[in-house]
């Protein structure tokens, strides 16, 4: 099936260009775009020879009817006006050469329809096909890819910042443009490398937390899970008699752990337990893990101010929520050579996609999916589905970034109150937040958290308090 073009005027035409390798041509040279030029000239050929090459005139409309999956479009002359239509309002953005825009697959809710502005070579390039190329060389591609995508969404970002209908302009474009950039990351075989290199979460671990999904779960249902897992009762068991916890007398079943803890902190050091079986054992790790558990038992905490009914869930997704920066942190251990590759790679998508390939509930995977949506968007552009699960991990992220005493690396913060009031909890800063509310809150149950959590928590008090 080939391209379709239409004019203006809207009368269709059948591209009928030859489909032969434009390459093969006399004195026709590569072509260059930046996502290429970092390739050896060989790959750029293969690259280029895979894909197709066309020309269009000014007032065509380019379309792919029947496709299936998101065809990825280099710019190589010209430019290119990308409306993008959702729920019938348009935004129109420009595309120079050298950038790309996507092709969706026909029946998208947002669907890009891109336009002439004059005349304009295109190479269209399945991602499929992508991924015939060595790893390094993906990864040069996606690397620019990416770059621009962020490019494009701060100045989606700048748009969103007009009211009325064009913040609802700005903030359709800025949707799509963020579905895109984690397109860039999950469209390839590479996602499937990375679930492959990185280690699975343990049995134990992946029951209880799909234990979050039956609403009669209880502190028995983990109990009796435990007494079925021998590896299960032993680490729990192990862990909560270790020097983390420092109790006066050890316990010596699980009951009486259940008991001085209870249900929410027992399901909540299981995960956490399996999550640290998945990291090395480096400091970059233990870092990455003590800010996991941080993040965790944050969110269970704003959970419970905020009246929801199981808080753990929000425990569970703050334990997870950065797995993905795990994985990265071992693809760069075991593969050195590609480190400079595998930071442009989207953290939440990669960790999203781990969750997804080990069966666990979709809330979680997407929650992680899109962690970083609430800094541009309000509530409403959430998904009802998670929501309130993406509310209160924003939040706890933020909370942690203010006893770290750092900013949001320079991310805005527009709809903090909206988020806050979904919740249920006053509109407020987050410095007030934390003192006035969080920290109460969390020496109230202070004694029942892991010794380097409770130094950690102390710590940031004493800072915050001082006003350092």
């Amino acid at each position: 099936m080939g391209w379709l073009i239409k004019r203006k005027d809207n009368e269709p035409r059948r591209d009928t260009a030859p489909q032969s390798n434009p390459l093969s041509a006399p004195g026709r040279g590569i072509p260059r775009h930046p996502a290429l030029d970092g390739l050896p000239d060989n790959w750029r050929a293969a690259v280029v020879a895979a894909g197709r090459l066309r020309k269009f005139g000014a007032g065509d409309i380019i379309e792919y009817p029947g496709a299936e999956a998101h065809f990825l479009c280099l710019v190589l002359e010209g430019r290119v006006a990308q409306v993008v239509a959702t729920d019938g309002v348009d935004t129109v953005e420009m595309v120079e050469a050298g950038g790309h825009l996507w092709i969706q697959p026909e029946g998208d809710d947002a669907r890009i329809k891109p336009l002439a502005q004059e005349s304009v070579t295109l190479l269209l390039l399945d991602p499929s096909g992508l991924d015939t190329l060595p790893d390094e060389n993906q990864l040069t591609v996606y690397r620019v890819l990416r770059a621009q995508a962020r490019s494009q969404m701060r100045d989606a970002i700048l748009r969103h910042a007009e009211t009325g209908a064009r913040a609802r302009k700005a903030r359709a474009a800025l949707k799509v443009r963020l579905n895109r950039e984690q397109t860039l990351t999950t469209g390839t075989e590479l996602i499937g490398k990375i679930v492959e290199h990185t280690p699975r979460l343990p049995v134990y671990a992946t029951q209880v937390i799909s234990l979050l999904a039956d609403e009669t779960s209880t502190a028995a249902s983990v109990v009796e899970m435990a007494k079925r897992d021998p590896a299960l009762a032993a680490d729990v068991l192990k862990t909560i008699n270790s020097p983390l916890f420092n109790l006066s007398n050890k316990v010596s079943d699980l009951q009486h752990a259940v008991v001085l803890l209870g249900f929410d902190h027992i399901h909540q050091l299981v995960v956490a337990n399996g999550v640290g079986a998945t990291m090395p054992n480096t400091p970059d790790a233990r870092e990455l893990l003590l800010h996991a558990n941080a993040v965790s038992f944050i969110g269970m905490e704003v959970a419970r101010m905020a009246g929801f009914d199981k808080p753990v869930v929000a425990s569970t997704i703050g334990l997870l929520h950065g797995i993905g920066g795990s994985a990265k942190l071992l693809l760069r251990t075991q593969f050195p050579h590609l480190g400079g590759f595998v930071e442009m790679l989207d953290g939440p998508a990669v960790g999203a996609a781990l969750l997804k390939a080990w069966e666990l509930p979709d809330v979680i995977c997407r929650t992680v999916a899109h962690q970083n949506r609430p800094h541009f968007l309000p509530p409403e552009d959430i998904s009802e589905e998670h929501r309130h699960e993406t509310a209160l991990l924003y939040l706890a992220r933020l909370c942690y970034h203010s006893l770290c005493g750092r900013g949001m690396d320079g991310l805005p913060n527009d709809y903090l109150a909206d988020y806050q009031e979904l919740v249920g909890i006053p509109a407020q800063p987050m410095d007030a937040f934390v003192r006035n509310r969080l920290f109460p809150s969390l020496g109230q149950r202070r004694q029942t958290y892991p010794e380097t959590i409770r130094r950690f928590f102390q710590t940031c008090e004493r800072r915050v308090m001082a006003g350092v």
